[in-house]
């Protein structure tokens, strides 16, 4: 058996590089297993496994196991981590018979010793968690917290630690983000290889807890960016992701992702993740409501920042030079408004199934929800012809054991960008420019057609608790940016029902024969 690997970043390979394995003093790329190996196993007729250990030292030292991430010799190693690139065992058969091979499995130490010490680890464990419960105030804990965001190499041994909690104990949680995505293109149509899958096929976590950080650089706010416009990456990045997450719960345990709350600014432009404008940041904290979330966190709470250079995280709160915590009014303001209503719709929707969730254009929705079930016919977002594009509104169905069905909405067409002096490119404009690079789309109109049977519809009002009930199919509700200057807008009921909306967000109850709607922000969602 030969243990090899290739020179190369993650996308090429280049020379051949052997790992010298450390035995009896001597150093050699290749581990021999002779008939006299063979027989001290007891000369096995069936498969047998045969574990040959190779060390970190080994493969550092072969340059396979590198702390140089972006494969470049004139930047600085990475403080933390390091990545093992190319790795290949090689086998070679002298022998005078078949010889087939069941599969190789690559075993860190750590997953070895969880194996083969399972009872004096599962004692550990539950010790500790013990330890913890017993604090003052210690029933609090809820969940215990393992290594944040595990890489493949890490999957089965969160496996295997989540499987040593005994019954009762708080269950285990770590974050899973969405490395390399779109990296690696699996097939000719257009399918990529997904981290997430592979979390939920290897560490089977119980509660699911994504990641995701969809607005970084490169992202763009006009449609013709293409794989890179706004919405195409809330798509692929974020919303299919959360659809994935929520089905796996279904059968498993919660799910609660973590919403995008922060940027990196590096003195003179945005690096890894943007910051996103105001619309957009209601957007990302209401989506998960589409997604039949079962809690929700917010990353990062506080950030640092260098005063120097003004580089550093910012979040809704700033260590400034790790002396003094300031808030980020910008971002600050949202998520403290938005918070309190996060969780009174959160408890109101933990008696709610969910359905599923899709996104709402002029003519069409994707995926096409089924809506036999429900009172409604159709979802389409009403053609105004008010900006670069139009549609883009997520919407959640819910329903309870009585048979009343819910819709929750949000209006993904948030923020566009005004190119100007200051502020020629997303990616290069400071927090301090935002209130005039970033404008705010006009309102949407969501229309719901319902089914004839019922028609006659009354719409309830959830976070203020006014009804409005159709007469001569119509009713009037209040449709305006702001509730103390609400004025009135006639719907139809026999025909659709719309929901007017901000370009943050909004969402809307519907049941059989009441409808109840949830008016967000300062703006009333109404059917």
């Amino acid at each position: 058996m030969e243990f090899y690997g290739h020179a190369g970043d993650k996308h090429t390979f280049g020379e051949k590089k052997a790992v010298l394995l450390s035995q009896k003093g001597n150093q050699d790329s290749r581990k021999l297993f002779t008939v006299a190996d063979y027989r001290k196993l007891g000369s096995p007729t069936e498969f047998f496994d045969l574990h040959l250990n190779i060390s970190y030292n080994d493969l550092r030292a072969s340059g396979l196991m590198t702390d140089d991430l972006d494969n470049n010799p004139n930047t600085s190693p990475h403080w933390w981590w390091y990545v093992l690139r190319h790795f290949a065992p090689g086998l070679y058969w002298y022998g005078n018979s078949d010889v087939s091979l069941d599969y190789i499995e690559f075993e860190d130490e750590i997953h070895r010793k969880l194996r083969l010490n399972t009872a004096a680890y599962k004692k550990g464990i539950n010790a500790r968690i013990q330890e913890h419960m017993d604090l003052p105030n210690g029933r609090i804990i809820k969940h215990m917290y393992s290594m944040d965001e595990p890489f493949q190499t890490q999957l089965a041994s969160f496996r295997k630690m989540q499987s040593l909690i005994e019954p009762g104990k708080p269950s285990l949680l770590a974050a899973s983000y969405d490395v390399d995505h779109r990296e690696f293109r699996q097939n000719k149509k257009g399918d990529f290889w997904e981290f997430q899958a592979l979390t939920r096929a290897i560490a089977e976590p119980r509660d699911i807890m994504p990641d995701i950080y969809p607005i970084q650089p490169r992202v763009h706010y006009e449609p013709y960016a293409g794989e890179y416009f706004l919405q195409n990456v809330i798509d692929h990045q974020l919303t299919k992701y959360y659809r994935d997450s929520k089905e796996y719960s279904l059968e498993n345990g919660k799910f609660y992702p973590i919403v995008q709350t922060f940027g990196y600014w590096n003195g003179q432009r945005w690096y890894s993740w943007t910051l996103p404008p105001k619309a957009t940041q209601k957007a990302l904290l209401m989506l998960p409501f589409c997604y039949g979330a079962d809690g929700q966190y917010h990353y990062q709470l506080q950030g640092a920042v260098n005063s120097a250079n003004n580089s550093g995280y910012l979040a809704p709160l700033v260590g400034i030079d790790s002396k003094k915590i300031e808030h980020n009014p910008y971002t600050y303001d949202v998520v403290k408004e938005l918070n309190p209503r996060i969780l009174q719709i959160g408890t109101e929707l933990k008696s709610w199934e969910w359905l599923g969730a899709s996104t709402v254009m002029i003519r069409s929705n994707y995926p096409e929800l089924e809506l036999s079930k429900t009172p409604i016919r159709k979802l389409r977002v009403k053609q105004a012809c008010n900006g670069l594009y139009e549609g883009y509104i997520e919407t959640g169905l819910y329903q309870n054991a009585k048979g009343e069905t819910a819709i929750f909405a949000v209006n993904r067409r948030s923020n566009y960008f005004v190119y100007g002096r200051k502020h020629k490119h997303p990616d290069f404009t400071p927090l301090e420019q935002y209130d005039n690079a970033y404008k705010e789309f006009a309102p949407q109109t969501l229309i719901i057609e319902l089914d004839p049977a019922h028609r006659n519809a009354t719409v309830l009002d959830h976070e203020t608790g006014k009804s409005y009930s159709a007469k001569n199919g119509k009713y009037q509700c209040p449709c305006s940016r702001r509730r103390e200057a609400a004025e009135d807008c006639e719907v139809r009921v026999e025909a659709s029902s719309r929901a007017c909306m901000r370009p943050d967000v909004a969402s809307t109850f519907m049941r059989q024969d009441v409808a109840s709607t949830l008016m967000l922000q300062d703006e009333a969602s109404t059917i």
